[in-house]
Order: structure tokens, then C-alpha cells, then sequence
């Protein structure tokens, strides 16, 4: 059933429509995610130590180089 519906999706369905339905979780996803560091920020911001405030600022930029590098150990 899963795959006559990704096929749908790709080969029949309106091209506006396909990338909506594609694009919706993703967006929500980031949200989500913008969402949590922002709080991380926050209460990390309370501490009143601005070393630490950095270092959670600058964590979620180096987030994706960090699982890069884990996923190309499994080659």
C-alpha cells in the first residue's frame, strides 16, 4: 500500500501539491527543532554564565558536522 501511495505521490500527483506534502513535515520538524534550542538557550541563558550560553549557541551549528561524521564510520 506504501509504495502505490509514493508512487502516486511522485509519478501522478500535481507538482505543487507533491512538494507540499513533502515539504509540511519537514518544516514542521524544524520548527519543532528551532523550537527546543531556542528553550535550551533560555535556560542555559539563567545560569548567568555567558561561556556557557556560547557553547550552546554555537552546539547547534556543529550538530550536523557531528552526525556526518558518525555516518560515514559506518561505510
Amino acid at each position: 500500500m506504501e509504495k502505490e501511495s509514493e508512487q502516486y505521490l511522485f509519478e501522478e500527483m500535481p507538482v505543487p501539491r507533491a512538494v507540499a506534502a513533502l515539504a509540511i513535515p519537514t518544516i514542521i520538524s524544524q520548527v519543532v527543532t528551532m523550537i527546543y534550542n531556542l528553550a535550551d538557550t533560555f535556560f542555559i541563558g539563567q545560569m548567568g554564565d555567558p561561556a556557557m550560553v556560547a557553547v550552546v549557541s554555537l552546539g547547534m551549528y556543529f550538530r550536523p558536522f557531528r552526525s556526518l561524521k558518525k555516518s560515514s564510520h559506518k561505510l
